[in-house]
């Protein structure tokens, strides 16, 4: 989503500094890249409603959850200025069936680029890329057997969400020296089938800890590819 900002007409405290508004352009692509990220959401919720009242097997539905830190790496097009970076959050799961259960996973990415300049014909602009949140709707498969170590297999849909700030200092009026900033913002995601490992280590009671390696190819809107490299350590109650 781009967003756009222009100069008031009135100036700031400091005579020289102007407020600013912003205008969203709202178009087309960016409204089907943000209905998409929404609908990962929703279908997780519905998902697990569905199966939480599915008969016949009420004794194995059960929920868990945990916490996740991680590491973000892989190829961003645009956003490959972000480089590798951290992430945490956390995740809830419903276990409809011994060894399957549906788990919405929501993160937080800490990525940020380092601020670049650029020289148009508008004047002088900086830009930054930061990382969004993360999102991930997996169908999960575990072994059955009450080992401390066991293991289990991923399978869903992941998607994370950037940002691109630019500010432009221009001069508009060749008769007044003051430059005129003009805020830029733009948003985009990257969203695929994702797939992985994890390893549950049992500990005490219903915990455990789990290293976890999972892999997302897919597409984004601005450079048309998208693949994410997440290796995570959770840690898990109720698995």
């Amino acid at each position: 989503m781009l967003t756009t900002g222009f100069p008031n007409t009135q100036p700031g405290v400091n005579g020289g500094d102007y407020e600013m508004q912003f205008v969203k352009d709202d178009s087309s692509t960016s409204k089907l890249l943000m209905v998409m990220a929404e609908a990962l959401t929703l279908h997780c919720a519905a998902l697990l409603v569905v199966f939480s009242l599915l008969p016949g097997s009420a004794a194995a539905q059960s929920f868990y959850g945990g916490g996740i830190v991680a590491g973000d790496a892989g190829s961003r097009g645009a956003f490959d200025s972000l480089a590798n970076f951290p992430a945490a959050g956390g995740f809830v799961g419903l276990r409809f069936r011994p060894e399957w259960s549906f788990e919405l996973h929501v993160d937080r990415g800490f990525g940020r680029s380092a601020t670049r300049e650029q020289l148009d014909a508008f004047g002088r602009s900086t830009m930054r890329d930061r990382a969004g949140n993360g999102y991930a709707l997996l169908a999960t498969w575990k072994t059955r057997h009450g080992r401390r170590v066991g293991a289990a297999v991923t399978m869903g849909m992941a998607m994370r969400r950037f940002r691109t700030e630019r500010l432009t200092f221009a001069n508009s009026d060749p008769n007044d020296p003051t430059p005129v900033r003009l805020g830029t913002s733009f948003e985009d995601a990257g969203i695929g089938l994702s797939g992985g490992v994890l390893i549950p280590i049992r500990l005490v009671g219903r915990w455990s800890l789990a290293p976890e390696a999972r892999a997302t190819i897919g597409a984004s809107r601005e450079s048309g590819r998208y693949a994410q490299f997440y290796p995570a350590m959770r840690l898990m109650w109720g698995f």
